[in-house]
């Protein structure tokens, strides 16, 4: 069994090594180099998820979990006890590490969203060298007289033993369903591999004998690793899980390439060849070697997410954490797979478009004309019916109408044909339209959800959010404050609004609020009087909004939760469904971006640099925007790839919308999320089988309250369609 101090003789043995010049000298990076931490204690064994950067911390006379926000600046200690706490990881909002608390070592988790810190595993015997991602936390454990590597879901709270072998299995790390670990069966250190949905073991270092210096790390289906070849040559190798091809990342710099990390395409490691450790860079994309830092003092086990890498560096005389962050133009997202698709092919412009299921609807100016030499706009309400391929002029009066937005099968939009603004409706079932407000003042930007219309009104000498009920055709004031609030966004019976009654004097300042329809109860959701936050767009619990400070940022708000969360900078005008969201991204020329909660990816929609795209919009696999590529502007769309989603993401997804979307019994919301809840259960299993008996129970209960009408036969149609496609 491998022992601390012994994997540390071996890590000293290393460095002695004698060190040869490269063959051929690396780039230097472009990008800006950070100090992160500055106390003159020791910190190391740096991980990055998203914005937080996590550590261990001698400050306190022993090791303790500190984390730093890179969004606010600002370093938490995460915990207290003044045992050791040391080798954190990071995903999401949990944070994992071994703990000594207890006289031996037990993993221990911290959940940010509800700062509460919870023992993981505290069996008498070791456990260490903890690893998560999603809900699943692996980890070596003792307890058999050898190393193994142990499983356990935090969902379900059940652990499983991954290997068996006799021999040492130690430092695991875990991405989707493959665990990787090191292993001395062989008699010399390999990399293996275990595949969750198959349950088989494959030893995946061939050529290359594993050094054990520093753990291998996986990102997608690729693993990385410090080897050796037969001469003793330490290099970085790659082994490619779905080509099952091994490749040399690094070529024979003798004592060099240790500790390798991944993500995306780039692979960062330290590296001996300049007579001290250093931080280098291989992309994969471009083949190309790039050196990171330079100063004449240690750099090492770096850790990289996005395009930022951060290390553990003693060029202050201790060990600090260091952040370089790559130049924009070299930080490019993954592709996403899907298909684009242009809608409008008219050469007026078309804008501001939002859709719905099968419709989609924007603003058109096709029937504007010349008055003696002077354009006169005339703006229209136009649909796209997916389902048919066929395009329709929803409205015809001869003044304006804009900004539309559709739920089902009601559209509801801005029009002046009254000499001031109005909100009207068209119902596309019944081919009706009509007149919403009749105040003489102004009302705009409406917003729909089921049967309620909210928009912005002028009537009262400032601007409140108003509402109509069409069920009751009541008309509701939602806001009463002189303050000026404008671009309402409704999901359920959630309210919210940009706000400005905390602006002061001189400085336009702007703060979101929420008003919930029912507990009659407003709600100061964020800002804080020093930014300017504006256009919220809310589904189920999460509030995305703008904020305006030093720049423009997207944020999402969890009402569940109370967590703020980063999205992007330079972003703006954002939209949301599902774990969904999508926003415009650039300085001059923006494109369309989107994040996905479920796989906590950032992913760029278009890339086109040359024309401007704007006011994206998403429903279910769909986004919509406005484009301006064919010198004037149209719709586009593009459609997600339907294997972007896995039958355990969409069940989640489901889950969500059960939970968040619609008012029903207790009872069967209750029952609902139980059968989901189950099937969640059964695919991180890889029980598909029953699973899908669970999918089935699920629409079989849906079914049934439809008939009793404890659910709308829209919600249940909805529901019954989302879930025959986890089954297909």
């Amino acid at each position: 069994m491998k022992t601390r101090s012994e994997l540390c003789s071996i890590v000293v043995a290393l460095f002695l090594l004698p060190f040869t010049c490269a063959t051929a000298s690396a780039d230097m990076a472009q990008g800006i180099e950070t100090q992160i931490t500055t106390d003159e204690s020791d910190q190391g064994s740096t991980q990055i998820y998203g914005d937080k950067i996590v550590y261990e911390d001698l400050r306190n006379g022993n090791y303790d979990i500190y984390m730093y926000d890179i969004s606010t600046s600002t370093e938490t200690r995460i915990t207290t006890n003044e045992s050791a706490q040391s080798g954190p990881v990071i995903y999401g909002n949990r944070i994992v590490w071994y703990d000594a608390r207890n006289g031996n070592g037990d993993i221990y988790m911290y959940d940010l969203s509800t700062s509460t810190e919870t023992p993981v595993i505290t069996d008498k015997s070791e456990q260490g060298g903890s690893f998560i991602y999603e809900d699943r936390i692996v980890y070596q454990d003792s307890r058999n007289g050898n190393l193994d590597i142990y499983m356990y879901n935090i969902s379900t709270k059940v652990e499983t033993q991954i290997t068996t072998n006799k021999a040492d299995q130690w430092d695991p790390v875990i991405y989707g369903d493959w665990i990787v670990w090191t292993d001395s069966r062989n008699g010399n250190y390999d990399t293996y591999m275990y595949d969750l949905s198959t349950k088989k073991e494959t030893k995946i270092s061939n050529e290359s004998r594993v050094v054990n210096l520093g753990r291998s790390n996986i990102y997608a289906d690729r693993v990385v690793w410090t080897g050796a070849d037969s001469t003793g040559l330490i290099d970085i190798y790659m082994y490619n899980i779905t080509t099952s091809e091994e490749i040399r990342i690094t070529t024979g710099n003798y004592g060099s390439g240790w500790s390798p990390n991944i993500y995306g395409d780039r692979i960062v490691w330290m590296d001996g060849r300049n007579g001290n450790q250093d931080i280098y860079m291989y992309d994969l994309s471009t083949k190309k070697e790039t050196q990171i830092t330079t100063n004449e003092s240690f750099q090492g086990w770096p850790a990289m997410y996005g395009g930022r890498i951060v290390w553990s560096d003693n060029r202050n005389g201790n060990s600090d954490i260091y952040m370089f962050t790559l130049d924009s133009g070299e930080l490019k997202p993954p592709e996403i797979e899907g298909t684009q698709t242009q809608i409008t092919t008219n050469n007026s412009s078309q804008s501001s478009p939002d859709i719905y299921g099968e419709r989609i609807v924007w603003q058109d100016d096709r029937n504007g004309y010349y008055d003696a030499y002077v354009y006169e706009p005339n703006w229209d309400i136009y649909m796209y019916d997916l389902s048919t391929s066929t395009e329709s002029q929803v409205t015809s009066n001869e003044s304006n109408q804009s900004g539309p937005a559709i739920y089902e099968d009601k559209i509801v939009w801005t029009d002046d044909r009254n000499g001031n603004y109005d909100v009207y409706m068209y119902n596309i079932s019944t081919f009706t339209e009509t007149q919403i407000t009749t105040n003489e003042s102004n009302q705009s930007m409406p917003a729909i959800y089921g049967d309620r219309i909210v928009w912005t009104d002028d009537r009262n000498g400032n601007q409140d959010i108003y509402m109509y009920d069409l069920s009751t055709s009541t008309e509701t004031q939602i806001t009463t404050n002189e303050s000026n609030k404008r671009g309402p966004a409704i999901y359920g019976d959630r309210i919210v609004w940009t706000d400005e009654r905390n602006r002061y004097e001189e400085d336009y300042i702007v703060n979101i609020y929420m008003y919930n329809l029912s507990t009659s109860t407003e709600t100061h959701i964020a800002g804080d009087g020093g930014f300017r936050e504006y256009g919220p767009v809310i589904y189920g619990d999460r509030v995305v909004y703008m904020s305006e400070g030093a720049g423009d940022f997207v944020w999402t708000y969890d009402l569940s939760t109370s967590e703020l969360t980063f999205i992007d900078f330079d972003a703006w005008s954002p939209d949301i469904y599902g774990n969904r969201i999508v926003w415009m991204s650039g300085m001059l020329i923006s494109d369309v971006y989107m994040y996905d909660f479920s796989t906590s990816r950032k992913i760029q929609i278009t890339s086109d640099d040359t024309v401007h795209k704007g006011a994206p919009a998403i429903y279910g696999n769909r986004i919509v925007w406005e484009d301006d590529r064919n010198e004037n502007t149209d719709i586009y769309m593009f459609t997600l790839a339907s294997a972007e989603l896995t039958p355990l993401e969409r069940t989640k997804a489901l889950r969500n919308y059960v939970e968040n979307t619609y008012e029903c019994h207790v009872g069967t919301e209750k029952a609902l999320n139980e059968l989901l809840g189950t099937a969640e259960c059964f695919y991180e299993m890889s029980e598909d089988a029953k699973a899908v008996s669970m999918i089935k129970s699920f629409i079989h209960l849906v079914e049934k309250m439809k008939v009793c009408k404890q659910i709308s036969a829209s919600e249940a149609d909805y529901m019954v369609k989302e879930a025959n496609g986890i089954i297909d």
